[in-house]
């Protein structure tokens, strides 16, 4: 909730649990079939786990580059990016 997430300290607390959230449950992993395991998701269904791990993937990527164009419009400062 946004107002769960009103000051630096709570977001750094919000992000260190979603960190140790991830790790839990990619350390379940015990091989690439876990992979193909189903899951049950929010509205009822069942779905392939690389599934769901691949639409979370895209989403995040899609979330990252808005917030990168928003970092630049709004400061004026150029996002990290590699030197080839």
């Amino acid at each position: 909730m946004p107002e769960h997430l009103s000051t630096p300290d709570r977001i750094n607390e919000h992000l260190a649990e979603v960190e140790a959230t991830r790790r839990c449950a990619f350390s379940s992993f015990g091989d690439d079939a876990s992979l193909l395991k189903h899951v049950v998701v929010p509205s009822g269904e069942s779905r392939p786990l690389i599934d769901l791990l691949r639409e979370t993937l895209r989403r995040a990527a899609n979330h990252q580059a808005h917030a990168l164009v928003m970092l630049k419009t709004l400061s004026d400062n150029s996002p990290p990016g590699f030197i080839i």
